[in-house]
């Protein structure tokens, strides 16, 4: 059952990250209403897949690193179109970046990012200021409106960025704490194990 759970989740984000390979091209080919929804409904996956991962306890390091990847992958490709309309867009895409590189940087030193209340308060924020930029782009709203969501993105876009430096300045590398790997089956157990993701982020 636990098997068929992690599948489900890790499908739910899949479906997020390939989306994103698709929006532009949906963008000139449906309704301005058509993509809002399916924009919201791509949003609305990061909370499914973190849910039912924590709910039913299948948290995988393959599952992090997914949805990780999904997330910017998502923003990145969303906000590109906006650059043309609305040109502070682009210090959210940098914000985003920036943050993507630390939890790369992370990574290869052999710590890991933590999920902090501003980090995820940033990404609804973030998540609500794209959805307003289209609304914009299709000429729902005004642009005061627009300017305020980005002003509260950046902010907290920076205070998550300070916020990833100062622990990972206090974090121990995991480098050591575990064995080599040898086989294809520590590779496996690395990705898929709830067991060892937990205890690494212990």
């Amino acid at each position: 059952m636990r098997i068929f759970i992690k599948v489900i989740v890790n499908l739910v984000t899949s479906l997020r990250l390939i989306f994103s390979v698709f929006l532009l091209f949906l963008l000139s080919k449906i309704s301005n209403t058509s993509f809002l929804i399916i924009t919201i409904i791509m949003f609305l996956t990061d909370w499914i897949d973190g849910y039912l991962a924590r709910k039913f306890k299948v948290q995988t390091l393959f599952g992090s690193a997914l949805d990780t990847i999904a997330d910017k992958v998502f923003c990145i490709i969303l906000i590109i179109p906006l650059l043309n309309k609305i040109d502070y867009f682009v210090l959210i895409l940098i914000g985003e970046i920036f943050i993507a590189t630390i939890n790369i940087i992370a990574y290869f030193e052999g710590k890991q990012t933590k999920a902090h209340i501003i980090g995820k308060a940033k990404m609804w924020v973030l998540s609500i200021t794209i959805i307003l930029g289209y609304t914009y782009l299709f000429n729902y709203i005004s642009l005061p409106l627009i300017i305020i969501s980005l002003i509260i993105t950046f902010v907290l876009q920076l205070l998550t960025f300070i916020t990833y430096i100062d622990y990972l300045k206090k974090q121990v590398p995991h480098k050591e704490k575990y064995s080599k790997i040898k086989t294809f089956g520590d590779i496996f157990y690395r990705l898929f194990s709830t067991s060892y993701y937990l205890n690494k982020k212990a």
